[in-house]
């Protein structure tokens, strides 16, 4: 009887923590390995040096100076993707933490897996009472600005 519960929890894991297409798209640069291909990449990689190489030379001072900087691309796709698989598996663990509490009758395992969903909710309603009441201070010394100004013009 042990191991079907083992084996349920296996196969829950599994299902939850299997990563998509997407991700691993996103995670895993896709290459072509055959020998043309590889000569083609080392050719135009030793041609791109060399034309590096011609440039520094032509233009040594503009290389030397401090303030210059090589432009970088802005790729920040694979960023928002890891940030998007850690608050997954965040909430993942803490649905799964829940469920097993509740299938296997163990208090403290629902207790932290309810815990855990409820931490991200309380953080967003912290931050929008506060942005809330700031806002309704701004308003209010806006009004008294104002009522000092119709004063001070009176």
């Amino acid at each position: 009887m042990k191991n079907a519960y083992t084996l349920s929890i296996f196969i829950i894991l599994s299902l939850c923590l299997t990563p998509f297409q997407t991700t691993q798209a996103a995670l895993v640069p896709v290459e072509k390995t055959s020998p043309p291909t590889k000569r083609l990449k080392k050719k135009v990689l030793r041609q791109n040096i060399k034309k590096a190489k011609l440039q520094v030379k032509k233009h040594k001072n503009k290389y030397r100076k401090k303030s210059y900087k090589l432009k970088q691309q802005d790729n920040y796709e694979s960023i928002w993707v890891t940030i998007v698989l850690i608050l997954s598996i965040y909430f993942i663990t803490a649905i799964t933490l829940t469920v097993l509490g509740f299938v296997f009758a163990l208090p403290a395992l629902w207790v932290i897996g309810i815990t855990l969903l409820a931490i991200p909710f309380t953080i967003f309603l912290i931050g929008l009472i506060q942005s809330l009441i700031n806002s309704h201070k701004q308003a209010k010394e806006r009004k008294r600005k104002k009522n000092e100004e119709k004063e001070s013009e009176i």
